[in-house]
């Protein structure tokens, strides 16, 4: 019988950062994705709307457990929040969290220190400035984590089938009809931040997941703690209000979901608070105290060696081809 800590040593071995077992049955977890859909908080996101989200029987009818991974893609560079990188705005929600770089919480949410003050604001770049400044998300600035994180898995999966013959298995990267991060927080390899990532407790929540459905009965791990507290960085700091609530977002307001995932145009009134964020928005994992320096330090070495590290020549490329096809009068 094969072994769920075989499976997740060879996982690690493969390069993954973080590995982790969870059941087939989280059925609360998925419920409350379909409760989700149900409010249209996933917007023009109609694929999210697909059955076999609900129930990953209806993908492989013989999973009994999915195995989860996760991969740091985060790089030793400042965040948008930074002083430097954002220019200080008053306005933006509530502004009394505090925490100073690479803080975090203690297990009962409180800040470890109420030294220093999270920069919130949206971009303000000059139109005169020498060169073009924007925001790309930070998962965006190296190799397209879906060729990366495939072949892993598909790795693991071939180490899997060699271990068990005959076994079934479905590998999904963000692309299936899979709810991975209800699975992930099951695995043990992070919890459910109040800003809807998974977070672990040392390396943030800044990697990719990546799910194995298999036949196999593995024994899953427990879940791990949630270790928000009280503390409301995230809803504080997100511009357009899309955290509606504690652990719920409102997809539909996201600033990711503006600059990738619609087709038509950004609803005038949700436009000022756009700021210069060109392909998605970093700001509710950049306030995250779980994402101070301890947690970068951690990444730095698995980022690099993924060819997830910038790519500063390629980004400004593209920033500039994108400030080329603007009005000359136009700030962002």
């Amino acid at each position: 019988m094969v072994s769920s800590l075989t499976i997740k040593e060879r996982a690690l071995e493969l390069g993954f950062d973080l590995a982790g077992i969870a059941p087939i049955g989280v059925w609360r977890d998925l419920d409350f994705s379909h409760r989700w859909i149900e409010k249209g908080f996933n917007g023009e996101m109609r694929y999210l709307e697909n059955p076999k989200r609900f129930d990953p029987r209806l993908v492989l009818p013989s999973a009994k457990s999915v195995i989860c991974v996760g991969l740091v893609y985060n790089a030793p560079l400042a965040y948008s929040t930074e002083p430097g990188v954002r220019s200080h705005e008053p306005g933006v929600r509530s502004q009394n969290a505090t925490a100073s770089d690479g803080e975090r919480t203690t297990d009962n949410g409180q800040m470890a220190s109420s030294s220093g003050e999270f920069r919130i604001s949206s971009f303000e770049f000059r139109v005169s400035a020498a060169v073009p400044r924007a925001w790309v998300s930070r998962y965006a600035w190296g190799q397209d984590y879906h060729e990366i994180m495939r072949a892993k898995l598909e790795q693991l999966r071939a180490a899997l089938e060699a271990l068990a013959p005959g076994v079934e298995t479905r590998v999904f990267v963000d692309t299936g009809p899979i709810v991975e991060r209800a699975f992930a927080r099951w695995s043990g390899i992070g919890w459910m931040g109040k800003n809807t990532c998974i977070i672990n407790q040392e390396k943030g929540s800044w990697f990719f997941l990546g799910v194995i459905l298999t036949s196999l009965e593995l024994a899953p791990d427990l879940p791990a703690p949630d270790r928000c507290g009280s503390c409301t960085a995230c809803l504080d700091a997100c511009p357009t209000e899309a955290l509606v609530e504690p652990y719920v977002m409102d997809a539909s307001r996201c600033i990711s979901y503006f600059t990738i995932e619609i087709k038509g145009a950004i609803p005038e009134r949700f436009r000022p608070k756009i700021g210069a964020n060109v392909f998605g928005c970093d700001i509710c994992q950049d306030v995250c105290p779980w994402n101070g320096t301890a947690s970068r330090q951690s990444s730095v070495v698995s980022c690099q060696s993924q060819n997830f590290s910038h790519q500063p020549s390629e980004i400004s490329r593209q920033l500039s081809a994108i400030s080329e096809t603007l009005p000359s009068n136009d700030c962002h």
